[in-house]
């Protein structure tokens, strides 16, 4: 799917992942797949290269929480951000990237959670579309085996096709896509379908909902 555009901000960004003990191939894996995801729909959301970088940032730091335990990790890592200096964003953009990096898992935004309640409407949108696109990465890559190879998402009236295309098929990883697309799901308000095609001799399609 690419390299990584180098710039500061992601050289920054990669040392403090280092720092942390990050999971190398599964995170970038996953930061690919985010951004992706992000680029294939920008007819859809619009946003640009100041958004992608925060998406980014939050994709290759999101399981730094590990290093302080496996439970609460992405709580973990979202203040391991906020806090940090050694990023080159300002204390708000922080903020914003711990958050997106924090709903990888578990619950989905609300207004009582820390960070998040403070923020205003439109940014609470932001925070939620780019969440969707970690939150659903990650999942696609819950076995930590990088199998996803590609991936383009196709915007129609009633529903977003994603067709992810991979060496090897992982149920985990079906099954963890599937159910991580609830955030994509909401933000979107249509249906999210994953068609997963094997990049092998004889072409296979599996397709889910």
């Amino acid at each position: 799917m690419g390299s990584f555009t180098k710039s500061n901000s992601l050289r920054k960004t990669l040392l403090f992942a280092k720092a942390c003990r990050y999971e190398k191939g599964h995170s970038q894996q996953v930061a690919r797949i985010s951004v992706k995801i992000f680029d294939t729909l920008k007819p859809w959301h619009k946003l640009g290269n100041t958004e992608r970088s925060w998406l980014q940032a939050a994709a290759l730091l999101h399981d730094i929480g590990w290093s302080q335990g496996r439970q609460g990790h992405h709580k973990a890592s979202m203040e391991m951000i906020i806090k940090t200096t050694q990023l080159s964003f300002e204390e708000n953009e922080r903020i914003l990237v711990g958050l997106i990096a924090r709903y990888h898992r578990k619950s989905l935004p609300k207004d009582s959670h820390k960070y998040y309640s403070d923020l205003n409407g439109a940014t609470k949108r932001l925070v939620c579309i780019l969440s969707s696109f970690l939150r659903i990465a990650d999942g696609l890559d819950r076995s930590h085996g990088c199998r996803v190879k590609n991936l383009r998402c196709e915007i129609l009236s009633d529903e977003i096709i994603t067709h992810i295309k991979t060496r090897e098929l992982s149920e985990e990883d079906c099954q963890a896509g599937e159910k991580k697309s609830d955030l994509l799901e909401k933000v979107l308000e249509k249906k999210v379908r994953l068609v997963w095609e094997v990049m092998n001799d004889r072409l296979e399609q599996r397709s889910l909902k």
